[in-house]
């Protein structure tokens, strides 16, 4: 499998290049994700810190949300996605099998109510192990099994900072579920969320940012590592190209930056926005 995703990123390459001659001075980033056959869960927190820290807060998550699941082709042969919310409360919003295309889920996405109240990611875990990806749930053989972990805070559910969390993140990872965790504010017990509950190794599985805002910055670094890595290839020419190619079964959005500005290369639309200087690690 590796051997033959190498192949098509290595072709794929030198297309790349082909069509690239003529350029002169330019950066030149490729970046492949392949072979992403994939079963996710997003397992969100909807505590009242979110909103009470800036009633913008939650919305900015749907958002983050919505970003990130436009990174991934979702049906049934590629990127199926649940979802887990929790407050005083875990519940599960939707199975793996429930949207079987990107607008539908991406429009679930956007109507996902806010909860506040406490943070009950232990009941959330234990729901994602034991219902999300239980027997006859969607799950598919041979796909990944990957839950991203969204919270601001310490869970409280029985009790702060319970035994029964790292109980819970235990046995989904001994389920083969890879667990994903993402940080928010420097209200997270980072120590706990990142070297009890997500898997190893924490580099790759663990991010943190310091508020609701800088979410949209990890976007691209969080679709490889959900999908078990990336190809990344960095070579010099004179205007800046970033580039992600569908094989296979994965589709990663294009992108060419140009003069100080980025076109979006989508057939349906193109849109520009301020161009950012991206560094993606493989």
């Amino acid at each position: 499998m590796f051997l033959s995703s190498f192949a098509r990123v290595y072709f794929s390459f030198l297309f790349v290049l082909q069509r690239l001659r003529g350029l002169e001075h330019s950066v030149v980033y490729v970046v492949f994700v392949v072979d992403c056959i994939l079963d996710l869960t997003y397992v969100v927190d909807s505590s009242g810190s979110i909103n009470d820290k800036n009633p913008r807060n939650w919305n900015i998550t749907l958002e983050f949300l919505v970003n990130l699941t436009r990174l991934f082709v979702v049906g049934p042969d590629n990127v199926q996605v649940a979802f887990v919310l929790f407050s005083e409360f875990a519940r599960i919003e939707w199975n793996l099998t429930r949207y079987q295309d990107q607008a539908s889920l991406i429009a679930a996405i956007q109507r996902v109510p806010y909860l506040g109240q406490y943070t009950n990611l232990n009941d959330a875990l234990y729901l994602t192990r034991t219902q999300v990806y239980g027997r006859d749930q969607g799950t598919r053989q041979g796909a990944i099994r990957a839950a991203i972990i969204l919270t601001d805070g310490v869970d409280n559910i029985p009790t702060n900072g319970t035994e029964l969390t790292i109980q819970n993140a235990t046995a989904a990872k001994n389920a083969g579920i890879r667990l994903t965790a993402v940080g928010v504010s420097n209200q997270v017990n980072v120590e706990r969320l990142r070297d009890q509950i997500a898997s190893r190794p924490p580099d790759r599985h663990y991010y943190h940012v310091d508020d609701f805002g800088a979410l949209m910055e990890i976007v691209n670094e969080l679709s490889p590592t959900v999908c078990g890595g990336s190809l990344a290839i960095l070579i010099s020419y004179h205007s800046l190209f970033y580039t992600s190619c569908k094989y296979s079964s994965t589709l990663v959005a294009a992108e060419i930056i140009l003069r100080n500005r980025l076109f979006v290369a989508n057939p349906q639309k193109n849109r520009r926005h301020n161009a950012k200087s991206q560094v993606l690690s493989s």
